[in-house]
């Protein structure tokens, strides 16, 4: 493994890391922004699907597969 591989497993791991937590944390803030009286139910993922804040969450985590696909 030259210098330059680990490098850019290096960077992908941590790019990797930053759209998890990233979409973790976009998705929690949305998901708390929402009314309490839905609860942990289908209606709540329904209105959370609705949200693009949201929805962006979700694709930032899947941005992040093939970054730590990468960085392995």
């Amino acid at each position: 493994m030259s210098g330059l591989d680990l490098f850019f497993g290096i960077v992908c791991a941590l790019a990797a890391s930053a759209c998890f937590d990233g979409a973790t944390l976009v998705q929690a803030t949305e998901a708390r922004a929402e009314d309490s009286g839905h609860g942990v139910r289908a209606a709540l993922l329904w209105r959370l699907l609705r949200r693009p804040r949201w929805v962006g969450g979700a694709a930032l985590g899947a941005v992040g597969w093939p970054l730590q696909v990468l960085a392995l």
